[in-house]
């Protein structure tokens, strides 16, 4: 078999290659950005007001509910009147680089998030975010940089061990990611994207077994997961276990038939034709 599908960014999609699954962020990988501060809480009741009588925070605020809404280019707008008002304000350049990023500003973005380091050098969801960018453009190395200040910044959060493992993959570092999958499992053990991911890490180092255990997990964990039954197809293949492996190719194809994913399922019936299916 020639390729897996590798799990989504926590942030981000998928982007499968020919011999090796390249996903790059983002999220976890599609989930809102949460506020950055409790303080500055947007109001679901907001009267609309004329941009004369808005504040920076009244900005901000309107700014962070489109960015959670994706209403990525109204957000800008309001991000930048924000930050016209007030320069120094690090969370709306963070904002701001959430909703260039969503648009495939990666440039704009990067320059946000390196403003934002720039006022608060110990913020981590910055220092995270700016590596979302970079590995959202193809910089994994420096992804890796920034997801390392981010851990040391606050070791405990999962997801830039999750998006660690995942650059590190992306550019051949299987052992490593490993590693960083089971950190990301230490503070977050029922997520099937990262159990996913190690199995696929795996996979690349040859262990089968492994694989199959991680992807077993996944899969237990959602159940409709169809790229893990196809990546288990793949190391069933591998490991010389043809009706494991047919059963779960079997499997994905009907996933993925239900989830409109047309390559899915072609990947699939290609892998079932391969066994004489």
């Amino acid at each position: 078999m020639s390729r897996d599908h590798h799990a989504p960014s926590i942030l981000i999609g998928t982007l499968a290659g020919v011999g090796l699954a390249v996903a790059v962020v983002a999220a976890p990988a599609g989930a809102a950005h949460a506020a950055t501060s409790a303080s500055r809480v947007v109001s679901n009741g907001r009267v609309a007001m004329t941009r004369a009588a808005l504040s920076a925070d009244d900005y901000y605020n309107r700014g962070l509910d489109e960015v959670n809404k994706g209403q990525y280019r109204a957000a800008i707008a309001d991000l930048t009147h924000a930050l016209k008002i007030d320069p120094g304000d690090e969370e709306a350049y963070v904002e701001r680089g959430i909703a260039k990023r969503h648009l495939g500003d990666y440039a704009g973005a990067l320059s946000d998030y390196t403003h934002a380091i720039a006022i608060d050098p110990k913020d981590a969801t910055a220092y995270y975010d700016r590596g979302l960018d970079r590995a959202y453009s193809g910089d994994d190395r420096g992804a890796i940089a920034d997801y390392n200040t981010a851990i040391h910044l606050n070791p405990t959060g999962p997801n830039p061990y999750y998006e660690r493992g995942l650059s590190h993959f992306n550019v051949g570092n299987y052992t490593l990611a490993v590693a960083d999958y089971t950190l990301a499992l230490r503070y977050n053990p029922k997520d099937p994207d990262s159990y996913y991911g190690r199995g696929v890490a795996k996979r690349h180092l040859h262990d089968y077994t492994g694989a199959i255990a991680d992807y077993d997990i996944a899969i237990r964990l959602r159940p409709t997961f169809a790229d893990a039954f196809y990546a288990r197809g793949l190391a069933h293949d591998y490991n010389a276990e043809t009706t494991a492996a047919i059963a779960d190719y079997r499997t994905a194809y009907r996933l993925y038939k239900q989830q409109h994913d047309a390559q899915g399922a072609k990947d699939a019936l290609d892998a079932l034709h391969t066994l004489g299916q």
